[in-house]
Order: structure tokens, then C-alpha cells, then sequence
């Protein structure tokens, strides 16, 4: 299963680097930190931090989403023109 979320940090990563969409670094951190808790066991204090951390990335993606794209400069305004 860590493997999964190795490749999917690594795939999120490389999209990155493609789109430059700021929104995929803390996907990938998020699914990085979920391989480091499952590399772990679940007494090792390791785990409860990567917990954390991906608990950090996810809560930062979701403020991320949660605002309104920038659009830019020379788009066109959505809505009633006057």
C-alpha cells in the first residue's frame, strides 16, 4: 500500500512540474506522508507525525480549494455585463 501512495506523490509531483499548478504540492505531500505512515508501525511515534503531516497537507489543499481561482488579466469576466 505504501508503494501506492509513493507513486501517486510521484505522479502529483511530475504534474506539478507539467501544469505549475500550485494546488498539487500538498496533494503530493499528503500522499507522501501517507507512505511514511505506512512504512511505520502504529506505536512508533514516527506514525503519529506522519499522521499529522498529512493531516497538514490535506487541511492545506482543502483551504486551497477552497478559494476562487485566479483567473488572468486579459480573460474575459464571467456574469451580467452592464
Amino acid at each position: 500500500m505504501g508503494g501506492l501512495f509513493v507513486a501517486a506523490a510521484v505522479v502529483s509531483a511530475l504534474l506539478f512540474l507539467r501544469a505549475h499548478e500550485r494546488r498539487l504540492i500538498p496533494l503530493a505531500l499528503m500522499f507522501a506522508c501517507l507512505a511514511g505512515v505506512e512504512a511505520r508501525e502504529g506505536w512508533e511515534t514516527a506514525h503519529r507525525r506522519w499522521k499529522l503531516g498529512a493531516l497538514g497537507a490535506g487541511l492545506a489543499l482543502a483551504a486551497m480549494l477552497a478559494r476562487p481561482a485566479v483567473r488572468p488579466l486579459d480573460a474575459p469576466a464571467r456574469g451580467p455585463q452592464p
